[in-house]
């Protein structure tokens, strides 16, 4: 059989603050990452609300095209 002693406390003890330690270190990383995957989200969003915006201000209501006529047709009568 394999002599198989309980580790020291103090190895223990080691153990657990270097897991400890690695878990606040990738912690850390995922938060930073998670800032950047949120700032990111943030300028595609702008991106979207600037690309829909442009083209509803490109699209036009046919009534409101039919008006424009309308009235450019009214001053070359004029």
């Amino acid at each position: 059989m394999s002599d198989s002693s309980p580790l020291p406390a103090s190895d223990i003890v080691e153990a657990a603050n270097h897991r400890e330690n690695a878990a606040a270190v990738l912690l850390k990383e995922l938060d930073e990452r998670q800032d950047a995957v949120l700032e990111e989200l943030d300028q595609l969003n702008d991106s979207i609300e600037n690309l829909i915006e442009s083209w509803r201000s490109k699209k036009q209501d046919p009534f409101e095209i039919d008006a424009q006529e309308t009235e450019a047709a009214n001053e070359i009568a004029l």
